[in-house]
């Protein structure tokens, strides 16, 4: 089912030099995209293996991939993937939203779920906060999977979001279980070096975050709970490690806990953000 087209532009530069001046002229250029919204097929599913365990990051090995994209696909109301070539060609993104609550006893989720108990240990608010969440009965707690390929736009994301937040007051109306009062997302980031000083006996280096995903920055502001932890698993010789050859790059997890407001609230400062 073919959801709603949107149009992105992609904009490129050229520069032409003048033989009889020396000032250079700068021609901008935009390329549109139309990007298209559809549901989960079964022949997405090895992409969509693919972005989960980008996702995931190193410990894709210790999860039940094939439990949680069974569980994604079974959603007809709610979750999508974007494309650009029609609904038989690959999906460069997809954003669906897993019921915590509902779906808690299924072996996937408690897998995830004890994973982000063993990731936030340290954290007994976290902790205590998160079971509180899971024993709810009129607001669940949703797991957001968001993943694309690099380089896809940032300006996606809001479109993506509001789409979601749509099927879902949709299945609301038919009393599907997803009425969310908070969401965890989880999503990856890296530390880099950074110098600073001219002078090379001068220079220090400081570590700074980027986020895979811009949006992420965001939610953390907004969030309830966040927090950034090294992975267990080592990422020698993954697709990751190969992508980025500096040694001084820290492949990192990171979990966002955020309430439904907040998070609607980060998207729109985000739509704004893309197009002031």
């Amino acid at each position: 089912m073919k959801k709603r087209k949107g149009k992105h532009e992609k904009e490129a530069s050229e520069s032409s030099e003048n033989d009889d001046s020396s000032s250079e002229s700068v021609n901008e250029e935009f390329l549109n995209v139309d990007f298209e919204f559809f549901n989960v097929r079964h022949t997405d599913v090895s992409t969509l293996r693919n972005l989960l365990k980008q996702l995931i990051g190193p410990e894709s090995e210790s999860f039940d991939i094939s439990g949680l994209l069974e569980l994604i696909l079974s959603q007809n109301l709610v979750g999508s993937v974007v494309k650009v070539d029609g609904i038989q060609s690959d999906p460069f993104a997809f954003l669906t939203v897993l019921n915590l609550n509902y779906h808690r006893e299924k072996p996937c989720i408690k897998q995830i779920l004890s994973y982000i108990m063993s990731m936030m240990s340290s954290n007994k608010d976290f902790c205590e906060a998160l079971n509180g969440l899971l024993e709810k009965s009129d607001l669940h707690t949703g797991l957001i999977l968001s993943e694309r390929i690099v380089n896809m736009p940032t300006q996606i994301v809001p479109s993506m979001y509001e789409l979601l937040f749509e099927e879902i007051d949709w299945a609301l109306e038919d009393k599907e279980p997803y009425n969310f009062g908070h969401y965890i997302i989880l999503s990856r980031s890296y530390r880099e070096q950074v110098k600073r000083g001219f002078l090379k006996k001068k220079q220090k280096k400081d570590m700074k975050t980027v986020y895979f995903h811009p949006e992420d920055e965001l939610f953390k502001k907004k969030s309830l709970y966040s927090m950034t932890y090294k992975y267990t698993k080592s990422d020698e010789g993954s697709n990751f490690r190969q992508a980025f050859q500096n040694p001084g790059i820290q492949l990192q997890g990171e979990i966002i806990v955020i309430s439904k407001n907040k998070l609607k609230e980060a998207i729109a400062d985000l739509k704004s953000i893309l197009t002031e």
